[in-house]
């Protein structure tokens, strides 16, 4: 199947923009079983902070599938680094409605990658990026179509498509069809220092990955205490305070209440309603 594309798009190179979660990497199972066409390539756009479940399920499940699929897959990143370690020098933080992660380490990296493979033409489409977005996703598939709406005048070089959303298929429906295929379902991508993760995500990061937590410690840290008297701070998804509140003892209680109950790790990670999917 080729995604439902505009007449004026026949005959473009496809991009397939994965980011490691369940709707990209069942893009690339459907392709596999002779759902979706093949597209010309494979890109995924590396922050240096992704979750090391995703960077795992990457090396031991994904990059196999790619090679036997035989795209050319690339990998790219941001020119300012890891985003963990470019906040830390600037003592900045990720901050829930700007684009600034977005920007400098998703879409900007994908379109450097993507002038290298492709003739730019402009004023004209020279290449379609597939994005992986699910129909029960209201706020991302309201964002897609604006955001087909903006490429068309913005980024018409560029334009996107969505062929989970061709295809009619539930964030479920794409996790059933990996697990029917034999393949583990991957957990929602995103950046461990993400301002759009829940209370629980925190807490379950600060049991699972200690380490990590305290970058994030460290990070909120000097962003709360500049050196220009300009304080920023993360702030936890549904509340005031700072990820400095989960630093107790009482929270090992809740992470191993967690590690016991029916807390579905696929849901965990960025809940930013597509706030940097690319």
């Amino acid at each position: 199947m080729i995604p439902e594309i505009p007449p004026e798009w026949e005959g473009l190179p496809h991009s397939l923009s994965l980011g490691w979660g369940v709707q990209s990497f069942g893009m690339l199972v459907l392709i596999e079983k002779g759902i979706l066409r093949r597209p010309d390539c494979i890109i995924h756009a590396d922050t240096g902070s992704e979750m090391p479940q995703t960077y795992q399920f990457e090396q031991e499940v994904g990059r196999p599938l790619i090679d036997r699929l035989g795209i050319p897959y690339y990998v790219v990143k941001s020119h300012y680094g890891r985003l963990h370690e470019a906040y830390r020098e600037k003592e900045i933080m990720p901050l829930v409605g700007s684009r600034s992660c977005t920007d400098n380490y998703k879409i900007l990296p994908v379109q450097r990658q993507l002038k290298k493979l492709f003739t730019k033409k402009y004023g004209k489409p020279s290449v379609i990026s597939w994005l992986g977005i699910t129909t029960d996703e209201a706020g991302r598939a309201s964002r897609a179509a604006a955001s087909k709406s903006d490429c068309r005048k913005t980024r018409l070089w560029n334009p996107v498509c969505y062929p989970l959303l061709e295809l009619n298929m539930s964030r479920q429906a794409v996790k059933d069809f990996i697990v029917d295929a034999g393949y583990p379902v991957p957990i929602k991508s995103g950046c461990f220092l993400c301002p759009y993760q829940s209370r629980k995500s925190w807490i379950r990061l600060k049991g699972r990955h200690p380490d990590l937590f305290e970058i994030a410690l460290d990070l909120e840290h000097h962003a709360r205490n500049r050196k220009d008297g300009k304080p920023s701070r993360l702030r936890l998804l549904g509340t005031e305070g700072t990820i400095d509140s989960l630093n107790n003892g009482s929270e090992l209680t809740d992470f191993i209440a967690m590690e016991f109950d029916d807390y579905d790790e696929n849901i965990t990670g960025c809940d930013s309603g597509g706030g940097c999917w690319l």
